[in-house]
């Protein structure tokens, strides 16, 4: 059995086939609910968690002995990329003495200002916060984001700038953003990102505890977003780098929140990762597969943990392969070999008709007794004497 895969085709047919068959069994709520709290198991264990978030350090200055900042720093060997986490700035002053000391070459807010903003709005606006200085050189804005070009300048050493560009997104409110909207803001940032050369050179350079040149994910209305961006943002790279991988968005999930806790931190916020994931891989390979129409995740009902346990804790998220392998032969109008069609039920393709169900037992009795009486009479017939000279005699008569 293989445990990767790659190819956009392979990867859309095994997310579709999976959403289709959590909707079909109400498991949104009770894989969630087993996500959290393997989590919290994982963090509150005598061993820490993998991959644990590294706290970024600054300078230390007067009134900041210690050198924290606020950010943490979040590492994702399979696509060699560090991010800077940051939830609502309360002390501008260290968040852009972070930025400036790491050279972070972005900055992604997944949020309206709901606060006070620790960054000039308009072009030509200046501020100083302590010791650095930030000007806005541009700004570009539409209806999904708002893009703008900071010059942060260390005021004692004012010859010596750092230029980085802040992407805001406009279209993700209070609830979760509509998948065309945000599709917008998403595609502009791949193209930002691998555009940028300081970017590139530090995935070349890749070491899991560097925070220079890494990106700043950061939100006022929480971390969840944050780790919602995380992990599309990680499919996103390993799609376009066409690199193996088990797609599990599950799997993802937990380890996430083995190091975030509030990352992805309600159901419609699970729900939505896996829903601009499989529509960017639509958009991507130019096909699409027949979904479920998803009405309400909040709905439960009964269900063995086996299910719930193979979603999460598998590699690809699905138990039987075969499942694909009839899933294909129908999708391409072929007739499905009987070893194929005896395996599994499930995930069926809703764009065809499924297989007639298997008669019952008394109706295989009743077809096997018409046979034989079919038989027989044919027999019957076959025993008659039909020759000439019979049939003369008996006109004869």
């Amino acid at each position: 059995m293989n445990k990767t895969i790659r190819g956009l085709e392979n990867v859309l047919e095994r997310l579709t086939l999976k959403r289709n068959d959590i909707e079909e069994n109400l498991l949104w709520r009770p894989i969630f609910e087993e996500i959290q709290q393997k989590a919290e198991k994982i963090r509150n264990s005598l061993g820490s968690p993998p991959n644990k978030m590294i706290s970024v350090q600054v300078t230390p200055r007067k009134g900041n002995e210690d050198g924290r900042c606020g950010g943490s720093l979040i590492s994702y060997p399979e696509t060699h990329q560090n991010y800077i986490i940051h939830d609502i700035v309360e002390q501008a002053n260290l968040f852009w003495q972070m930025v400036y000391e790491k050279r972070c070459p972005f900055i992604v807010m997944l949020s309206v200002n709901r606060s006070i903003p620790y960054f000039p709005l308009n072009e030509g606006e200046k501020i100083l916060y302590n010791l650095y200085q930030v000007t806005c050189t541009k700004k570009i804005e539409n209806d999904e984001y708002i893009v703008r070009v900071f010059s942060v300048v260390w005021i004692q050493r004012r010859k010596k700038s750092h230029t980085l560009t802040h992407i805001q997104c406009k279209s993700w409110g209070s609830q979760a953003p509509y998948l065309e909207r945000f599709e917008e803001f998403f595609d502009y940032w791949n193209k930002c990102k691998t555009s940028n050369t300081d970017m590139r050179n530090a995935k070349r350079m890749y070491r899991r505890t560097w925070s220079i040149y890494a990106p700043v994910i950061q939100s006022n209305s929480g971390m969840g977003r944050v780790g919602c961006f995380l992990i599309m943002d990680v499919i996103s790279d390993l799609l376009r780098n066409n690199m193996k991988h088990h797609y599990n968005i599950e799997r993802m999930m937990l380890k996430l929140k083995t190091q975030l806790p509030l990352g992805i931190s309600n159901l419609n916020e699970y729900k939505f990762v896996g829903d601009q994931i499989v529509w960017e891989i639509e958009k991507m390979s130019g096909q699409s597969y027949a979904r479920l129409q998803v009405t309400n995740t909040m709905r439960t009902r009964k269900f063995g943990t086996r299910n719930v346990k193979r979603m999460i804790y598998s590699k690809n998220g699905l138990s039987n392969f075969e499942a694909i392998r009839r899933h294909r032969y129908i999708k391409q109008g072929g007739e499905i070999p009987k070893k194929v069609r005896n395996v599994t039920k499930k995930f069926i393709s809703k764009s065809k008709e499924e297989f007639p169900a298997r008669p019952s037992f008394v109706t295989r009795v009743w077809r096997i007794l018409a046979r034989f009486r079919n038989y027989f009479r044919r027999n019957e017939w076959s025993e008659r004497d039909t020759s000439e000279t019979a049939m003369i005699g008996v006109t004869v008569l």
